[in-house]
């Protein structure tokens, strides 16, 4: 009997030991998705007044390649979109280089934007 009490009390001590376990890991993921959501809506404050600015077809374009793929812009480094990681022929690459007019992958669609130094 007296082992049964003592296995007992070590399977109780286990259980309490996990459930600690668990809870902090459950605070910590609340914790971090916290952060997260809070990260997100800093991001779309910066977001919005960016896309209010833009004409009412770039903004339905924005919108459209936004539906398909969850990032809708992206940049174009020497001839590799970022946002599929496909090369693109050079003088596809040069052209949007130069243009100063709205650009978007031919491979997945996305709008290509110019960064400022």
């Amino acid at each position: 009997m007296d082992g049964s009490k003592s296995d007992d009390k070590t399977i109780s001590e286990r259980l309490q030991k996990r459930t600690a376990e668990r809870d902090a890991a459950h605070k910590r993921m609340e914790d971090e998705l916290a952060q997260i959501a809070g990260e997100r809506d800093g991001w779309k404050a910066k977001r919005e007044p960016v896309y209010t600015a833009l004409s009412e077809d770039a903004r339905r374009l924005y919108d459209k390649v936004r539906l398909k793929h969850r990032v809708a812009v992206t940049i174009l480094e020497g001839e590799i979109c970022q946002g599929c990681r496909v090369d693109l022929p050079s003088t596809e690459a040069d052209h949007i280089h130069e243009s100063t007019k709205l650009e978007r992958c031919s491979n997945c669609g996305r709008i290509f934007v110019k960064l400022t130094e």
